[in-house]
Parts: structure tokens; C-alpha cells; sequence
């Protein structure tokens, strides 16, 4: 993840003081007084306590080692110290431990997934039911879902290949990840998301301050009625894209040979740099107890410590990263920590038929697809969003584009098949000119009634007024004839 705008600025025109600094006692004293420098910096931007500074500490470290190598002896004391780490990591500690010690349990996992993938098929879905069914589904934040250098491509029925991980530090890193539901079914609701949105260059925190609350209410929604809130937390949003997503991995597609917690580490992406030669990736697993709080359940109310319940069955692989050298085949049988019956040995002269062979995996042919130099003009012009944007990337949004309209012309009962590209686009003005007359008329008509209604309305005050002049009229003339006839009469 790319420094804030205004940090980038701040280091492309400081961090040029630190080149050639040398590792001695001078040295180090000029390093310390350029990170003074940097804190005061920071304290000016309202950013006055370390626990604020540490994240944006972490991008100048890392800023310096692109710049200058691992070896720079500015790294030795531009950042925090131990004691100072102790102290900003302490409530998020004491928050994860007191988590740990409330275990929620997780009665029905697949009904979790049904209603994921329910959000993801139906056509009345909002974009923020979309999104919570892809972080049930995949474990993804909104914001890396519509980061503009996210990609998610299919690997197996049931796994996909996922760029665009938050908080990795350098370069993005591609990772296989599984799908709670068919992956091509994620696929197509991804691609649906962005076209709602788009895809954001903007940064994550205002990516989430922009769509996070539809998010959190749709989650609350849809989930609430099968998954229990963090013990002190309502947000139920963020559990399912990371903590549920886990666990739920964990009880379909983990091998029963692997052990849980490096699994997790694995398909959330938690990586640290072990060889700073090669910068090859390893699992850091101490961010997964943050999301170790929840569980399944099974009938007895106690912890369902299955694994891999879906390995085996039509479509389903083991990641690619877990597979055993020289094996390609699934397990077929997940481990139970139900009791089993005990089964006598066979005899020992029987033997077991020897298996057939394994057909070798269909290879999947690459298509070549070749199109004008004017039609490759327009791509690049009118269609491509950035210089470094991939061909495939740039056809995936034409298609989805084409497939909206395909959509449009449905709805409005137009043949798409019998009509040219090249006009389709005057049919639907035409019919967007009929609809927009239709409406006209039909205002026309509602104006009409309203003022039809209102000359009734005036007609009948109009009518109620004579009644009662006729009506008071009526009264006096009654009164008029009491009052002859009392004077007339006899004493």
C-alpha cells in the first residue's frame, strides 16, 4: 500500500539528506535529528501520539530501504523504540486476548454460505449486498475489491488468484485463495461490483469512510441472524470478510495433514520478508489471532474440530501451496474428531485391485484473439484507465459494459441479436425518447386530473356554500313566521 500523497512529497524532498549517511556516532546523531524532524512534522499534521505516527514510521522505514538498501544506518534509530512498540501495540493486545477469551460459535456455516451466495446471484442485489457476499465468499475488504490494481482470476472451481493485498509492505504479491462458493460465480459478482463503482485510485481508508457504512448495514442485514457479534463489537461487517471467512475456510478446504493456523496465514495473505536477498515471502502468523475468535459448532455445542470437509467432492482442489510434491489428487476422506467404529484388519493375502491410472488434467488452451488497428486504437484511447494497465483488464471492462447493454436491451424487449452494434445505441435513444413522450403524456394527463379535481373541489365548496345561505335562509323565514303568528293570535 502506497504512502499518503502528502508523505510521498514530504520524503521525495527530505529523504535526499540521508544519502551517504555513514554509520557512525556523527552519522547516527544526524539520522536521529532528521526522525525529530520528522515527528515534529508529523505532530503539525494533528498526528501528536506515537500510536497515530505508526503506521506512517513504518512507510518511512520502508521508504528508505527502496532508496538506500536493508543496511542504511538511518534504520537504526529512525523509528520507535522497544518499549515505545510495547506501549502501542498493548490495547490491541489486551483487545485480542480478551477476544480470545470469548470464543463465538458458528451453528451453521453453510447457511452462512447459502445467504453469501444468494447476495451474489440475485439480480436485485445492491452493490452493498455485493460486497458483503464477496467478503463472506472471499474474504476481501471493500476496498481491496475495488482497488484499481486488484485482480482476481480463476485457478480452480473452488479458488481464484488474488492481487491487490492491503498492508503488504513493497510490491504487490499474487496468492491462491479459496472460494467459499463457485468461483466463477464470485468472479461474475466482482466484475458486477466494480461496474457499479469502479474501480477507486483513491486510498483504502477513503474507499471505506466512502462505502463502509452501506456495508456494515447490509452485513447486519443479511447476517445477523447467523452469526453472534465479537464480544464488545457490532460490526458485523468486518468479522465476515476476515475472522468468518477464515474459519470457514478452514473447516472446508483445509488439508486435515495442515495445521490451521498456518492455513489462515496463508490464504489471508499475512507475509513477512525472511531473506532480504531474494525477498522471498513467508507466512507471519501472528496476525491471525486476530481473527481466531470464532469457531463451528457441532451438535453437542462443543467445538467442531473438522477440516477439509469439502476436499474430494466434484470441483475441489487443495491450494496449490499445500499439495504434496508428486500428488495431484485431493484427499477423499477429511479427518473427523467424531468417534468411529473400529474395523477389523483384511487377511493378509488380500490384496487391493491397483488403481486405474489418473487421466492427466485438461489443458486449457490459450485463445489468440486478433482485432483491427482501429479497434486496438480505440482500446487504448478511450478505454484504457492507466499506461500500465494490462489487455486482458482493459477487455474484461468492454465486456462488462457490453454485457450491461446486452442487459438493458433485455429489459427493454429490444432483439439484440437482430440489431448492429453500430445502432444500437440510436434504438435505445429512440426508445428512451418513446418512454420520455409516454411520460409526457402521462404527466400531461396527471396535470389534467389535478386540475379537473380542483374545479370540482371549488364547484362543491361552491354548492355547500348555497346549502347553508338556503339553509339559514330557511331558518329565518321559520323564525319570521313563529313570530307573525304569535303576534296575530287572540289574547
Amino acid at each position: 500500500m502506497r504512502p499518503y500523497p502528502w508523505l510521498v512529497d514530504y520524503l521525495n524532498a527530505r529523504l535526499p539528506e540521508l544519502e551517504g549517511l555513514r554509520d557512525t556516532p556523527k552519522g547516527l546523531e544526524k539520522a536521529r535529528s532528521w526522525f525529530k524532524a520528522l515527528l515534529k512534522y508529523f505532530r503539525r499534521r494533528q498526528l501528536k501520539t506515537p500510536r497515530q505516527q505508526k503506521n506512517y514510521v513504518v512507510d518511512v522505514r520502508n521508504a528508505i530501504r527502496s532508496r538506500f538498501g536493508e543496511d542504511h544506518p538511518a534504520l537504526k534509530v529512525v523509528g520507535f523504540d522497544e518499549d515505545t512498540w510495547t506501549q502501542i501495540n498493548k490495547p490491541i493486545h489486551d483487545r485480542v486476548e480478551d477476544r480470545n477469551q470469548n470464543t463465538r460459535f458458528l451453528k451453521d456455516p453453510d447457511a452462512i454460505v447459502q445467504r453469501a451466495e444468494t447476495l451474489l446471484s440475485s439480480k436485485t442485489s445492491t452493490w452493498a449486498d455485493l460486497a458483503v457476499g464477496l467478503g463472506v465468499a472471499t474474504g476481501r475488504r471493500i476496498s481491496e475489491l475495488l482497488g484499481y490494481r486488484t485482480k482476481l482470476e480463476q485457478k480452480t472451481n473452488y479458488s481464484v488468484l488474488f492481487t491487490g493485498q492491503l498492508k503488504s509492505r513493497g510490491d504487490l504479491f499474487t496468492f491462491e485463495i479459496p472460494t467459499l462458493c463457485s468461483a466463477q460465480k464470485v468472479l461474475e459478482a466482482w466484475k458486477s461490483l466494480r461496474f457499479m463503482l469502479g474501480s477507486e485510485q483513491l486510498d483504502p481508508q477513503i474507499i471505506n469512510l466512502r462505502y463502509g457504512r452501506q456495508c456494515k448495514e447490509a452485513a447486519n442485514k443479511h447476517f445477523a441472524d447467523l452469526v453472534p457479534p465479537r464480544h464488545g463489537d457490532d460490526d458485523l461487517y468486518m468479522h465476515l470478510f476476515r475472522a468468518i471467512y477464515a474459519t470457514i475456510a478452514v473447516f472446508y478446504f483445509c488439508p486435515p495433514r495442515v495445521n490451521d493456523t498456518l492455513f489462515k496465514a496463508e490464504i489471508q495473505g499475512h507475509r513477512m520478508i525472511i531473506d532480504t536477498a531474494d525477498k522471498k515471502k513467508r507466512r507471519a502468523y501472528s496476525a491471525s489471532r486476530h481473527y481466531d475468535d470464532y469457531k463451528i459448532q457441532d451438535a453437542s455445542g462443543n467445538v467442531d474440530g473438522r477440516r477439509g470437509l469439502r476436499l474430494g467432492k466434484p470441483g475441489v482442489q487443495v491450494l496449490e501451496v499445500f499439495q504434496t510434491p508428486g500428488i495431484s489428487a485431493p484427499p477423499t476422506e477429511p479427518v473427523s474428531t467424531a468417534r468411529t467404529e473400529t474395523i477389523p484388519m483384511p487377511p493378509a493375502h488380500t490384496t487391493k485391485p491397483a488403481k486405474k491410472p489418473a487421466k492427466p488434467a485438461k489443458q486449457i488452451k490459450p485463445h489468440n484473439w486478433r482485432i483491427s488497428d482501429a479497434a486496438h486504437k480505440i482500446l487504448a484511447k478511450d478505454w484504457t484507465l492507466a499506461k500500465d494497465e494490462h489487455q486482458s483488464d482493459v477487455f474484461e471492462r468492454v465486456l462488462a459494459f457490453a454485457n450491461a447493454a446486452k442487459g438493458l436491451a433485455s429489459t427493454m424487449e429490444l432483439p439484440v441479436g437482430q440489431i448492429a452494434p453500430e445502432t444500437l445505441l440510436d434504438t435505445f435513444t429512440t426508445k428512451f425518447h418513446t418512454l420520455s413522450e409516454n411520460l409526457r403524456k402521462a404527466s400531461a394527463q396527471v396535470d389534467k386530473l389535478k386540475f379537473d379535481h380542483h374545479q370540482l373541489s371549488a364547484e362543491r365548496d361552491a354548492l355547500t356554500a348555497r346549502v347553508a345561505a338556503l339553509q339559514t335562509q330557511i331558518q329565518d323565514a321559520s323564525l319570521r313566521a313563529c313570530h307573525s303568528l304569535c303576534c296575530n293570535s287572540p289574547p
